[in-house]
């Protein structure tokens, strides 16, 4: 092979390899854009115990109650205590809608988040004033608003212990949260701003639809969590998936193998901005993935071409060289014995 032919090689090698190196690190830091996919690895912590994230999303007719939530948690409190395991779970459930929000300046129009059970554990957003809704507060009138809500109705983000009416009811305020800022969550979060509250205030407002419920259970045999979800919950034509794990390698190369078959959506879910915006860095990861692969190609056949050449030149230097050696070596012996035998001579 001529030494320019080799450097060239050589040089492109070590292109696809920067390349696929870059496609890691990208695909890397979109799997962690969103920390609401991350919940059950900041739960575990350095506990022993391993845990999973699910999530079920049903449509408005088929979506579940608190009977069934307060159900499934029974069933699942006796599970565990079959199983021996007596490590707390976490769980929250929501429903998006929409309500007109007032203040004594202005009335707008928002999106409505619904939320129980320990939603901001879930969607952790940055809080920057006042707190977040706990699942154990006694007041069920607290609402938080988005950045967005708190400057339309009242102009400023520093707004805890004031009130807004929805309805004409009045609800006071106890947080103010920024908006997500990712690209995924800003291309398929509603334009309008967003009031989240309490689950128990939603349902005196005239809903009850519960269309999305997450979970992290433990998990100390796979399968086990989601078999829980499955016995515990009647989810119908609902979507039950796996967060944990979506943006691992193995998770990317199922859906690279489920190529085409993505897109086709059967259930009649409408999923949430926050399950819109994961599918997409899930798409994102699996992309990024597959050229990283198709770009390994190249070296990885020059790697083995390299082998074989190798192999068959030494191949080749041995079938040259050993009779060489031989001779040589016969030679040699040849001549210490005549060598040898002349000193018995003279002796």
């Amino acid at each position: 092979m001529k030494k320019k032919t080799l450097l060239s090689l050589l040089l492109r090698c070590g292109i696809c390899l920067v390349l696929a190196v870059v496609c890691l690190l990208i695909r890397r830091g979109l799997s962690r854009q969103l920390p609401g996919q991350r919940v059950a690895e900041r739960w575990a912590g350095d506990g022993e115990t391993p845990f999973s994230q699910y999530s079920c999303f049903l449509n408005a007719s088929d979506g579940l109650t608190l009977d069934s939530i307060y159900a499934f948690r029974e069933k699942t409190d006796q599970k565990l205590a079959e199983a021996e395991i007596t490590v707390p779970y976490l769980d929250t459930w929501s429903h998006v809608g929409s309500v007109t929000v007032s203040s004594e300046r202005s009335s707008i129009s928002a999106a409505a988040v619904a939320v129980g059970g320990s939603y901001f554990d879930f969607h952790p957003l940055n809080l920057l004033s006042g707190c977040y809704l706990q699942q154990n507060d006694l007041n069920t009138d607290l609402v938080v608003l988005d950045e967005d809500l708190a400057w339309l109705l009242y102009g400023s983000s520093d707004l805890q212990g004031m009130e807004v009416s929805i309805g004409g009811k009045p609800f006071v305020i106890a947080g103010v949260v920024a908006r997500e800022d990712d690209a995924a969550t800003k291309q398929y979060q509603a334009d309008s701003p967003v009031i989240y509250l309490s689950w128990t205030a939603w349902q005196e407002l005239g809903d009850t639809a519960i269309t999305c419920y997450e979970a992290v259970l433990p998990e100390p045999v796979n399968g086990f969590a989601e078999q829980l979800l499955k016995d515990g919950l009647s989810i119908g034509n609902g979507l039950l998936l796996k967060n944990t794990g979506r943006y691992d390698l193995s998770g990317s190369m199922k859906l690279i193998r489920s190529f085409g078959t993505r897109g086709a959506v059967t259930s009649g879910v409408a999923l949430p901005w926050w399950e819109n915006a994961a599918r997409y860095y899930e798409d994102w990861c699996a992309l990024l993935l597959a050229v990283t692969l198709a770009l390994l190609v190249f070296p990885a056949l020059c790697a083995i071409a390299g082998l074989i050449f190798g192999w068959l030149r030494l191949r080749k230097l041995l079938y040259r060289g050993i009779p060489v050696l031989w001779r040589k070596a016969g030679d040699g012996l040849y001549a210490l014995s005549g060598k040898l035998s002349g000193k018995k001579k003279k002796s």
